[in-house]
């Protein structure tokens, strides 16, 4: 009978500890301290998919390095091919269009804007006057628009008209390249 009672008193130390336990356990469960792994495991989703999003929206400037030595290659070729270093071959360049679409360029005035220089380039105002008839004149303007060398046509007025000739008053805009 002895032993029957050290063994009751054995399990009831058990049952009290493990009740004890329990309570403990049930009590961890409902705090803020039981669901830490169940919301980092929801944290570490969100900032995966914040990481993913931002890695979309940083897409445009990877090799933004490679991107802007290219377009300063770009922009010197452009100045080079595209933009006369002198006046005169403006001048030029107008007199061949003229001349290949049968055009008279019976006036031109050039207004360089030396206040305006800016990236060592000066713009250049061009009132240009012509004479032809109506498909060379057309030829012509499409001509300057689509010609290696840059040209922006800023506006056309429509003159006199006499016998299939017309005259035309161009005013055109170019850039030249300074200390060329």
């Amino acid at each position: 009978m002895a032993d029957l009672r050290v063994t009751r008193k054995k399990l009831r130390r058990v049952f009290i500890v493990l009740a004890v336990v329990d309570v403990l356990l049930m009590g961890l469960w409902f705090s803020p301290w039981g669901h830490v792994s169940a919301n980092k495991q929801v944290e570490i989703q969100q900032l995966g998919e914040q990481a993913k999003l931002k890695m979309q929206q940083m897409g445009p400037y990877q090799g933004m390095d490679q991107k802007v030595t290219e377009a300063r290659k770009q922009l010197t070729s452009f100045y080079a091919d595209r933009l006369p270093g002198e006046q005169s071959a403006i001048l030029e360049q107008l007199g061949k269009i003229a001349t290949d679409h049968q055009v008279k360029l019976s006036q031109a005035k050039y207004d360089e804007k030396s206040d305006e220089q800016t990236a060592g380039l000066q713009p250049v105002e061009i009132e240009a006057s012509l004479d032809g008839n109506y498909l060379g004149v057309a030829k012509f303007i499409n001509a300057v628009e689509r010609s290696k060398m840059f040209f922006l046509v800023n506006s056309v007025n429509l003159g006199e008209s006499q016998g299939g000739m017309i005259k035309l008053r161009v005013k055109l805009e170019t850039f030249r390249r300074v200390g060329s």
